[in-house]
């Protein structure tokens, strides 16, 4: 049988040998049965055979993988919703702290917009040049927040299964959010 992991998911993968059950020093048997109907009756039916194969066997602790594997990855879960609502709350600070600077930039220049208006600037000129210099602030602080992001995407890596820590959907999403939020301030 091939390397794997028999005790948790982020444990090192080991060599497993087989060991005759009168040679170990702590007889211990884990029986993996795979069925078509639901484990509940399975459960009933397995506890028969292994009564029928040996009286001295005693068959407890009898769990489903999924239930197994729950167990296993819970201190990960709870990690992982924690980084998410930490995640979300900086997204929203950072787009209420986008909207707000972008907000006082255009009331600061109330003045200039007034005399631009007089002078013949149309509306959409007056806004796409006020987001255009928002934009500039808008992808400094992103291409900082990215690069931070992606350096510390090492440390999250090892909460995660079967997913990546740079995930480009994840970082594509808060730079969409922000983006909007630019656009939206004017």
């Amino acid at each position: 049988m091939p390397d794997g992991k028999y005790v948790e998911l982020t444990e090192a993968q080991h060599p497993f040998v087989y060991v005759p059950w009168k040679q170990m020093q702590r007889p211990r048997v884990t029986l993996h049965v795979r069925g078509a109907s639901a484990p509940v009756t399975l459960t009933a039916a397995v506890r028969g055979v292994v009564r029928d194969v040996s009286a001295e066997i005693p068959a407890f602790n009898t769990s489903t993988l999924s239930t197994y594997l729950d167990r296993s990855t819970a201190q990960q879960r709870v990690v992982a919703r924690l980084l998410m609502i930490f995640g979300a709350i900086a997204l929203a600070i950072a787009a209420v702290g986008v909207y707000g600077l972008t907000a006082y930039r255009v009331v600061r220049r109330t003045k200039e917009l007034g005399v631009r208006t007089a002078l013949g600037a149309r509306p959409s000129d007056l806004i796409r040049m006020l987001v255009s210099q928002s934009a500039v602030l808008v992808c400094s602080g992103l291409v900082c927040g990215i690069l931070a992001a992606v350096g510390l995407t090492r440390l999250v890596g090892t909460f995660l299964f079967g997913v990546t820590a740079s995930d480009p959907v994840a970082f594509a999403a808060g730079t969409l959010v922000l983006a909007l939020t630019m656009t939206v301030a004017p």
